[in-house]
């Protein structure tokens, strides 16, 4: 029995070296994530959803968000963050936490991961922001335009003002001072699918909305938006014309 109770404790103690001799390695410090699914998780999750939608903030995951925002505009704005809204700065050399490889690893894994081939079925898609559609030629948004707009295509869900919705109230004054004009813009031509709501095209039957009719209707939610907010109301404009200085006559 003795002999038996020794052979116990010097196989224990032999596993109890054993053990001490492998240190678990020590957990990544944040600027060592270089992972996609880690980086996602910590930065992104809280807000954009597990699987890149529904969450609060726009649906990521959706491949018509990736076929209309370019690779550009998705890093300037992990980059950049918004300003005024919940969306954050993210990179290190603005004061945010992540390097500029991290933020690779996030453009790179929000394309690869969710971005897929899109059937627009002969629909043209629209500009993605207000100046890419003025570039087109196009006129800038009108808010007294964009609130007929608003209540043809968007208030049969959201509501006319600020009363209880199927969909939410967007005009009401406390959800309009945390989003930007740009956010508005993305969900009213893509909608969002994760929340059943439609795209541009299939608001009303056989009613495509126009590329005016989104930056209208962005016009007259940015309108509502109330004093106290911080987002910036600024909405694009036509570039001034250029006027021809006149030719100063020299003096006789």
């Amino acid at each position: 029995m003795r002999r038996l109770l020794l052979a116990v404790l010097a196989i224990s103690s032999t596993a109890f070296m054993a053990g001490c001799g492998r240190p678990k390695p020590a957990p990544l410090q944040p600027e060592e994530v270089a992972n996609f699914q880690d980086l996602y998780a910590q930065n992104c999750q809280g807000c954009h959803g597990e699987k890149g939608g529904f969450g609060p903030a726009p649906h990521i995951s959706d491949p018509l968000y990736l076929k209309l925002a370019s690779r550009e505009s998705i890093r300037k704005v992990i980059t950049e963050g918004r300003r005024g809204t919940p969306m954050p700065v993210f990179s290190a050399a603005l004061g945010g936490p992540l390097s500029d490889k991290q933020i690779d690893v996030l453009v790179d894994g929000i394309e690869t991961t969710w971005g897929k081939p899109v059937d627009l079925h002969g629909a043209a898609l629209p500009p993605y922001s207000e100046a890419d559609s003025i570039a087109a030629g196009l006129q800038p948004g009108d808010p007294e335009r964009g609130h007929n707009t608003y209540l043809m295509f968007c208030a049969h869900c959201h509501g006319t003002g600020m009363g209880k919705s199927p969909r939410g109230a967007i005009a009401n004054p406390a959800y309009l001072a945390l989003v930007s004009n740009q956010s508005l813009r993305t969900t009213a031509i893509i909608g969002r699918s994760d929340l059943g709501m439609p795209d541009w095209r299939s608001r009303i039957p056989n009613h495509t909305m126009s590329n005016q009719e989104i930056s209208d209707v962005v016009a007259w939610l940015a309108s509502q938006r109330p004093a106290y907010s911080s987002v910036p109301t600024v909405i694009a404009s036509l570039p001034a014309p250029a006027t021809a200085t006149a030719a100063k006559e020299p003096k006789p």
